[in-house]
């Protein structure tokens, strides 16, 4: 009986190496981006970046997403939002955009009334 309780005590010592050896583990190889934490194969959501089910939510207001309803800026920010609150996208208007471009080269008005009246 006294020797099965100190092999029971040896082998309760080496547990404990092995719990400190899973402090000691690598982080997960595609952490969820949102919590950081791993996540298993079930509860992945994947859409360029990996997220648990629970924190695929809207990144202002909380909402819960579902792949049908998240928005993202795939450019800048690999984050999810819901379609009230994902970012605008800045634009500049220059002679190169396509409705300057071609209001530029549109005929002028004097010229157009001129086809009209005389078919030609």
């Amino acid at each position: 009986m006294l020797r099965t309780l100190n092999e029971d005590q040896a082998s309760s010592d080496g547990d404990s190496d092995a719990c400190d050896d899973l402090d000691r583990r690598p982080p997960p190889q595609d952490p969820c981006y949102r919590c950081k934490k791993r996540v298993y194969p079930v509860e992945r959501i994947d859409v360029g970046v990996q997220f648990h089910r629970r924190c695929f939510r809207c990144r202002v207001c909380g909402l819960q997403l579902t792949l049908r309803t998240f928005h993202f800026d795939q450019e800048n920010d690999p984050d999810v939002y819901c379609k009230n609150h994902v970012p605008k996208f800045v634009g500049t208007i220059d002679d190169q955009a396509l409705g300057v471009r071609m209001a530029l080269n549109a005929p002028k008005a004097n010229h157009l009334e001129k086809v009209r009246m005389h078919g030609g």
